[in-house]
Formats: C-alpha cells, sequence, structure tokens
C-alpha cells in the first residue's frame, strides 16, 4: 500500500483477499458496479474535503467530521478524544477544544471525556460547510443511502 490506515474508533471490518475479489468481480457485474459506484462516492468525497480543507474554517470541518462519522457508526455517542480529531482535522489539539466547547455551548453536542455526544444534528447541519451536503447527495445519488 501507498499509505496507511488509521483506525481511530473501534468497530468490526471483514477482509477479503484481491484474488478472491478480482474473480468474483469479473464473474458478478452488479457486484463490479456496486464498487465502482463507492469509489465514485470516495473520489466526490476526496476532493471535496481537500476543497474544504483549503476554503472552510475549522469550525465547519469539525462539524462536517462530526456529521460524516455520526452517519457511519449510527449512533449519537462518538468514542473520540480531541487529540484524535486535531490529527484528523490537522490543527492544534487546542483549537480542537475551543471549537468543540463553542459547540458544547451552543448545545450542538455534548462531551465526557472521550467521548462527543451529538445533540442537536438538525443544527449541527445548519452550522455545517455546504461540503456536507454535496458529499452526502453524491451519496445518495450513487449509492441509495
Amino acid at each position: 500500500m501507498t499509505c496507511d490506515g488509521i483506525v481511530v474508533i473501534p468497530g468490526s471490518a471483514q477482509r477479503i483477499g484481491a484474488d478472491v475479489l478480482r474473480r468474483d468481480l469479473i464473474a458478478n457485474e452488479s457486484l463490479h458496479s456496486a464498487i465502482g459506484r463507492y469509489l465514485q462516492v470516495l473520489l466526490v468525497r476526496s476532493m471535496q474535503m481537500s476543497v474544504c480543507n483549503m476554503f472552510h474554517d475549522v469550525d465547519q470541518r469539525c462539524i462536517r467530521w462530526l456529521l460524516s462519522v455520526h452517519d457511519l457508526i449510527g449512533y449519537q455517542d462518538i468514542p473520540l478524544t480531541h487529540e484524535a480529531m486535531a490529527t484528523i482535522l490537522g490543527v492544534r489539539r487546542p483549537t480542537v477544544t475551543l471549537v468543540m466547547g463553542s459547540l458544547r455551548r451552543a448545545g450542538l453536542i455534548g462531551e465526557d471525556r472521550g467521548r462527543i455526544l451529538v445533540r442537536d444534528r438538525h443544527r449541527l447541519e445548519s452550522a455545517c460547510c455546504e461540503c456536507y451536503r454535496v458529499m452526502k447527495d453524491e451519496q445518495h445519488q450513487l449509492l441509495g443511502y
């Protein structure tokens, strides 16, 4: 691999060998199509996050990231430290602490040591830049969810 993956939030995963995947992609056109659509979503997401990181402030990027994680894990309680969030966003930990404090005071999130609780998703979406919606719309269009 040309890059490393870092697991930030615990969960489960499955693995398939490259040879098995290649064989199944050739044999199953619907699988090939589904993975192609998923790769398109990843490409759009990657490009949109690059634009977002360049043009939007850390508050909006933080909200975008919280919403994306909330979508992926499917529950309100996100096991995440300020340190991990700072690394993900490419900022210093005190910056994340300030942003999270602002979101907490506004009633959008709650916090406990190493955990972030999404309290008001609707208002988080309203406070976020348009990048989250662009990524979400593309995912919905290509994957149906």
